[in-house]
């Protein structure tokens, strides 16, 4: 039915487009960005991915260095990693094996069909990248300094939990906490993780995507 209203339209010199699906479908260099460094459909990822580059392209003009916990295959360190390329220091902290501990009710995916070389490999071009391979925040317990930016996409409470209480002590003003996994169904626990630090912080938080938030540091 579709292929046959189709091509009546274009017959007439009409024809159908789908409704871009946020705001991202309008930013050229970010799609151009997604292309080179998602490998993920652009439907799936598109609203968080751009919320992301947002606030880095809004964290460049900060002091500090950038994060991720929860790398997974690399896609949105590399990201990360044009925007900040050759300026800020970015750490990556992952286990690279798959997830430790907790597991999803709803997916049995775990993450583990990656390696800490095949991460390297795809990041080769960036020398300001480093990673960290083990589980954190042991794998930070020797590094110093401040963050402009951090991503936490490590999935599981107990990692979003270590994550927060790691890094946000070392945020700079304004700087930006991203995190997934907010009100997701996969990852119910996220939530109540997010809300208790957020209380006790006493910061206001921002709905900037489906099952994702961002807090901005104090």
């Amino acid at each position: 039915m579709k292929k046959l209203l189709q091509s009546l339209l274009f017959r007439f010199g009409y024809s159908i487009h789908k409704v871009g699906s946020g705001f991202w479908d309008q930013d050229d260099v970010f799609l151009s960005l997604y292309k080179k460094c998602i490998r993920t459909d652009l439907e799936k990822k598109a609203h968080r991915m751009y919320m992301l580059y947002q606030c880095a392209q809004a964290a460049r003009v900060l002091h500090g260095d950038v994060a991720e916990l929860g790398v997974y295959k690399g896609d949105s360190a590399k990201m990360l990693s044009e925007v900040f390329k050759g300026t800020k220091k970015i750490l990556l902290f992952d286990t690279f094996s798959g997830l430790p501990g907790e597991r999803s009710a709803i997916s049995d995916n775990n993450f583990d069909d990656t390696s800490v070389g095949s991460v390297k490999e795809y990041l080769k071009e960036y020398s300001n990248v480093h990673l960290f391979p083990g589980f954190f925040p042991e794998t930070a317990k020797n590094i110093t300094g401040e963050y402009c930016l951090v991503y936490l996409d490590a999935d599981l409470s107990k990692s979003i939990q270590d994550g927060l209480e790691f890094f946000y002590p070392k945020m700079v003003p304004g700087g930006f906490i991203v995190i997934d996994d907010y009100h997701s169904k996969y990852w119910p626990r996220v939530t109540a993780v997010v809300d208790e630090f957020l209380n006790k912080i006493g910061n206001p938080l921002l709905i900037s995507a489906p099952n994702q938030c961002i807090i901005i540091a104090r």
